[in-house]
């Protein structure tokens, strides 16, 4: 009798361990690897990227939000500096629902790490963008800068181990205005490293080439070679990764596209880190999932960029 006993308790032990594992794997965004398995050294800093959201918003929210609240919860382990987001946040523009979700995604960011965002393709025309995303949104942010155009292009600052930074986050297929704009603001912050992001830059077999824009090659030789303190340039859109690194009047600059919305479910929760060194000399790219607890390996989802 005292065997079936004990056979009986632990037997329901067991039950109530498995529903509770149950009910965790059922919360939305509930980080199921809460860092990654090798923390950079606290000399390091990271920045963030989110590449396109827009099948998220539509489909599958529990993974955008498992993004931005694992982010939340390494954001001292990583020294997390920024966050930036590649555009097309929804599928539908004209659809609020999936803006009330990428709102309350991002949401979790505000007031904790500081970051971009900016419209993709998907994200226009209609006036939602900014009416969620409005540049009154971030005038009291920390690193706030400037936007135009609303907050359809914005710059931010930051500063890490000794070195000061630009973040310049530019919509789809920026205008002539627009670069105009751009140069006024890289050339008025000519001391600060700085990093471009747009929604389309690069394709998959890593030429300046965008879907849906005339051309793309306006926006290197007007606006990233006339700055000399561009050394980063960050981009989706098109469906994959790729990169390409080119001399630009004696400096390197690097070119990333990362876009996994091809991936089932819309994405799989990738999303890139970007590894600085303390010395300033390297970049340490990873394309880690929180989502699935795991990283992706491969010469185009994990490698090293020097930098001058």
């Amino acid at each position: 009798m005292e065997i079936n006993r004990g056979i009986i308790l632990s037997l329901a032990i067991l039950a109530v361990v498995g529903v509770y594992f149950a009910l965790r794997a059922d919360l939305i965004g509930e980080p199921i690897n809460e860092r990654p398995a090798v923390p950079v050294r606290t000399d390091d800093f990271t920045v963030i990227v989110i590449p396109d959201t827009q099948k998220y918003s539509a489909s599958h929210p529990e993974i955008f939000m498992n993004q931005t609240r694992w982010i939340r919860s390494v954001k001292d382990e990583l020294n997390v500096a920024f966050v930036v987001h590649e555009g097309d946040i929804v599928d539908n523009a004209q659809d609020e629902n999936q803006w009330r979700r990428a709102n309350e995604t991002m949401s979790v960011l505000d007031g904790v790490v500081p970051y971009s965002i900016l419209p993709g393709n998907h994200d226009r025309p209609t006036g939602l963008y900014e009416r969620y995303f409005p540049a009154a949104r971030y005038s009291g942010y920390p690193g706030y800068g400037g936007s135009h155009r609303g907050y359809s292009d914005s710059y931010h600052l930051f500063s890490r181990g000794g070195r000061d930074y630009i973040v310049l986050s530019l919509g789809y297929c920026p205008d002539n205005e627009t670069i105009s704009w751009g140069d006024s603001v890289l050339g008025s912050h000519e001391s600060r490293k700085a990093i471009v992001v747009t929604h389309g830059f690069i394709d998959l077999d890593g030429e300046r080439d965008v879907s849906g824009c005339d051309t793309i090659q306006y926006l290197w030789d007007g606006l990233i070679v006339k700055n000399e303190n561009v050394f980063l340039v960050l981009s989706g859109h098109a469906h994959g990764e790729a990169r390409r690194s080119d001399d630009a009047g004696g400096r390197t600059v690097h070119q990333l596209l990362a876009d996994y919305q091809g991936y089932p479910e819309g994405g799989q929760g990738w999303l890139r880190l970007l590894e600085f060194s303390g010395d300033g000399k390297t970049i340490v790219v990873k394309t880690y999932s929180p989502y699935l607890g795991s990283y992706k390996t491969g010469p185009e989802s994990q490698f090293t960029l020097e930098t001058n």
